[in-house]
């Protein structure tokens, strides 16, 4: 119990987390975000950006922020393995174990050219970059994204993750 309910924290942390990754960013470039947890997930929303790199570099700070909390569970890890006070208390390297398995993933994941995932969102920036006019880009990108999923989907099911394809589907 103790450990799943560790889980349901460091999930709720690490959205939180990769939310407050891409707020901090735009409010970098002033735009005045705001941050909503949703079901599984979570939103920023901001005023949109002024430049294309901008709004790169907004979208790159989620999967960022949950890479740098991985790394620093990471060491934790480390450091929580050789103190001799913690010796033998395995929820305590459970926890941290997972917030590296959490974090890695979810980054990983966020990755994936679909849209809404900020791998789509990047896919649809660099397109709209490259062709402003008309919303041919925004068609590329939801066709890059429905064959992504699709692909993610057969290779999740494959390998019995349904959870992930399920995941995948919401």
């Amino acid at each position: 119990a103790a450990l799943g309910a560790g889980a349901i924290l460091l999930g709720f942390f690490s959205t939180l987390m990769h939310e407050l990754g891409h707020a901090f960013v735009s409010l970098v470039f002033g735009l005045r975000p705001a941050v909503a947890l949703i079901g599984m997930g979570g939103l920023c929303y901001h005023r949109p950006a002024e430049k294309s790199w901008h709004n790169m570099l907004i979208v790159i700070a989620g999967p960022a922020m949950n890479f740098v909390l991985a790394g620093t569970f990471y060491g934790l890890l480390v450091a929580a393995s050789s103190n001799p006070s913690l010796d033998g208390d395995a929820l305590v390297l459970r926890w941290l174990q997972l917030g590296i398995w959490v974090n890695t993933i979810w980054g990983i994941y966020n990755l994936l050219p679909i849209f809404p995932l900020d791998g789509g969102a990047l896919v649809r920036t660099v397109l709209n970059h490259f062709m402003p006019r008309g919303n041919r880009a925004d068609k590329i990108s939801f066709g890059i994204g429905t064959a992504a999923a699709a692909l993610a989907g057969l290779w999740m099911l494959q390998r019995g993750a349904t959870f992930g394809f399920f995941f995948l589907a919401l």
